[in-house]
């Protein structure tokens, strides 16, 4: 599997949106633009990557290939100027479309619910992962030995699911409640939406770590722990103790440790944000939007990664830190509340 980061499109894209799309075969130009067009004139680059983010969004997917990021896919949608419906494109690079198992569904029901879900399976296996945007994982053990260091990625995530619904409230004129209600009533119950971005995913792979130089390399290299034979899974994790410590020992001078490379995993992490918002038309063409956002809504507390150096000289005991957690991967509740102007 490989890492790829879904967000905002953002105006100095510019370059990375032309190469995206001078990069795709005719016929996906042609099913995506409708014509012979090679590449994005000045005036639709401007529109690609420049968004006012009140009706339309534009979503990049991006990957790092050989330390420079490059664009697989977007997406664009837009809204119509009373928040009924709503148009949507997709392009995927050619290279990448039907490729890996990943699942992604867009769909408007009737009734004013419109959701998108995504989830994917992988599993990414390599000799070092500093080289694709992790700030650790950077020197092999034993120099002498890469193919020993060949395991799980830094940054892999088996599962990841991420969905995000928007609903209009069936309140206010010509909806299933209050359809009736007088311009006053309308103007407070009516035309109310409310949206959520819901993310689960499991833990990142963990290496554990002797730390000190145990195989006497002089400091060349990020040496590991042995494995006891006892499994490090506990039936009840806590923050306290994320693995059993009988499970792991420190090696011995001049030896290197036997615990595979990023073999262990951390805590998974679920998110949920949420938004409310509605529209007051002023004007034919000018409106305004009251929106109300709070992001980990539920303020759920997602564990960070346990620390997994040993943290002693002692062979048998590890120090007071080890295999537990300090740290959360999310900040808690935020909220804000936003009065716009659309004109």
């Amino acid at each position: 599997g490989t890492e790829i980061v879904i967000r905002p499109i953002r105006p100095e894209d510019a370059e990375l949106e032309q190469t995206f799309v001078e990069r795709l075969s005719d016929q996906t130009r042609y099913f995506r633009f409708l014509g012979t067009l090679k590449s994005l004139t000045p005036g639709m680059l401007l529109r690609f990557t420049q968004y006012d983010y009140d009706r339309e969004v534009g979503l990049a997917v991006v990957t790092t290939v050989d330390g420079k990021e490059i664009e697989i896919g977007v997406a664009r949608y837009v809204t119509d100027r009373e928040g009924n419906g709503c148009e949507f494109a997709i392009v995927i690079a050619d290279e990448w479309q039907n490729h890996g198992l990943g699942m992604k569904l867009t769909r408007r029901f009737h009734g004013g619910l419109t959701y998108l879900a995504s989830y994917t399976w992988s599993k990414s296996l390599d000799t070092t992962s500093a080289n694709r945007g992790t700030t650790n994982d950077i020197l092999p053990q034993n120099s002498r030995c890469l193919k020993c260091e060949y395991g799980f990625s830094a940054f892999d995530t088996p599962q990841r699911f991420v969905t995000s619904v928007l609903y209009e409230l069936p309140f206010g004129r010509g909806k299933m409640f209050a359809g009736g209600a007088n311009w006053l009533v309308n103007e407070v119950v009516g035309g109310w939406q409310v949206g959520s971005i819901v993310t689960w995913q499991s833990g990142h792979a963990l290496n554990t770590n002797a730390g000190s130089d145990r195989p006497g390399t002089g400091g060349n290299g990020e040496p590991r722990l042995n494995a006891t034979g006892i499994s490090p899974n506990i039936g009840n994790h806590t923050s306290n103790q994320w693995f059993n410590p009988l499970a792991f020992a420190l090696p011995d001078p001049g030896t290197f440790g036997n615990v595979s490379r990023n073999r262990l995993r951390g805590p998974s992490f679920i998110n949920w944000d949420f938004s409310a918002f509605k529209n007051f038309r002023v004007t034919e063409g000018r409106a305004l939007e009251l929106r109300f956002e709070s992001f980990n809504f539920a303020n759920h507390p997602n564990l960070g990664d346990p620390n997994l150096n040993w943290g002693s000289t002692n062979a048998l005991k590890p120090g007071a830190s080890f295999l537990t957690i300090n740290s959360t991967a999310n900040s808690m509740r935020q909220m804000q509340i936003a009065l716009k102007f659309v004109f």
